[in-house]
């Protein structure tokens, strides 16, 4: 006889699927009424996935039992062979009748096209579906609960008590980098989104890594895998990226020790003969001397172009040679007091552009060429905004496309 805690497992079955829900551990408002909604819906899924088990083997093996005694369907003289079917077929589904409506078998068990790829598994499920429905009849969500053993008592408990503590994480194996990237490259990820997807994807926020594990094609235990690999070294993104964009798969049972480019090997020396006496040797000539700046617009009007800063001339004020910006991805990273780089759109302007003309980020990002993350890295001064004059362009003509349809608007009021 079939029941609401035999097909679901019961309270212990149904609880640890609730515990093992990633939705779970995030909420942190858990009232009565959500719990007992979740919990109803892990019944669900428990006992449609038992409903399945239980009757799929026994239909297929009835299946090839049929083709085995009749062989194979004829399709000019096709009728007694599936009637024949369709009898076989009602004869397993008899012992559960009584979970069955009468509408579902008629419409179900005549006519069941079963030698047609999917239409046995189709079966299976709307048998699952149904069962679950006369079960539940009319009964609410605490009422299925109380089916499984789940009372009012363990509800409130389980309102009150923090969340289960998380699994503890897989030992880190090095060697599973090369798997993962390995998953990645054959997904064919989309090569301009890729940057930001590694990047996020090896993030500590779960939400994102979530979104962007979907894209690259992975689970959750990769996301692991790249997060710790991450964390132990500052050039893991770059590495990984140009593993993937060569195409070329790596050895799985090796480390992922590629982390760093290798070092350049020094240029060859010219086979200059036997060494001759000191007396003979000619000194190395000095380096050409370095090509003189383009003449700026004030130069070629006649006005001496100005001296340059103190910082940059060799031996000033610090006795330090100035240090290099930081071109990360995206760009320069922004910092408080730093001029903008000629051309560059600041973040206040694009937030301005961005409210008043309604344009979503992912407009916003369209027009200037750019991807969605990096446009928000730019919102949040992470970066300097420097479009090309084409982006240039394009971005003007989308503000100037909306400056005209608020116009016209604006007219039709008038």
């Amino acid at each position: 006889m079939l029941s609401i805690a035999l097909v679901t497992g019961g309270k212990e079955v149904v609880l640890d699927a609730l515990y093992a829900d990633p939705m779970w551990r995030r909420m942190t408002a858990k009232g009565p009424v959500t719990v007992a909604a979740m919990l109803a819906a892990k019944a669900q899924e428990l006992a449609l996935t038992d409903l399945r088990g239980m009757l799929g083997p026994e239909l297929e093996h009835t299946y090839n039992k049929y083709l085995e005694t009749n062989g194979e369907r004829d399709p000019n003289d096709a009728g007694e062979w599936d009637e024949g079917l369709d009898d076989a077929i009602a004869n397993v589904f008899e012992p559960y009748e009584k979970y069955l409506s009468a509408s579902w078998m008629g419409v179900h068990l005549i006519d069941t096209r079963a030698h047609i790829e999917g239409e046995m598994d189709r079966l299976v499920d709307l048998f699952g579906q149904e069962v679950w429905t006369q079960l539940t009849y009319e009964r609410t969500n605490n009422q299925i609960l109380a089916g499984v053993g789940i009372v009012e008592a363990d509800l409130l408990a389980l309102c009150d008590a923090p969340p289960p503590p998380p699994p503890p994480p897989k030992e880190y194996n090095s060697m599973s980098v090369n798997a993962v990237l390995n998953i990645i490259m054959r997904s064919f990820p989309d090569m301009m989104q890729l940057p930001d997807d590694l990047d996020m994807v090896s993030d500590t926020d779960d939400l994102l890594a979530e979104g962007a594990a979907g894209r690259l094609g992975i689970q959750w235990e990769d996301v692991l895998v790249l997060r710790d690999a991450r964390s132990r070294s500052s050039a893991a993104l770059d590495a990984w990226f140009n593993a993937i964009d060569a195409g070329i798969a790596l050895e799985e049972n090796k480390v992922f020790v590629d982390l760093t480019p290798p070092p350049v090997p020094p240029p060859p020396t010219a086979d200059l003969g036997p060494d001759l006496p000191a007396t003979l040797r000619r000194s190395a000539p000095p380096p050409p001397p370095p090509p003189p700046p383009p003449p700026s617009v004030t130069a070629s009007a006649g006005v001496p172009p100005p001296p340059p800063p103190p910082s940059a001339v060799k031996g000033g004020s610090s006795g330090e040679a100035p240090s290099p910006p930081n071109t990360g991805r995206g760009g320069a990273r922004a910092k408080a007091g730093d001029a903008p780089p000629p051309g560059a759109i600041p973040a206040e302007l694009l937030q301005t552009i961005k409210d008043r003309s309604g344009m979503t980020d992912v407009q916003m990002a369209e027009a200037l060429g750019i991807s969605r993350p990096t446009f928000a890295n730019y919102l949040k001064n992470k970066g300097w905004c420097v479009p090309t004059p084409q982006q240039r362009l394009l971005f003007k003509n989308k503000i100037a496309e909306t400056i005209n349809v608020l116009t016209e608007a604006h007219n039709a009021i008038e």
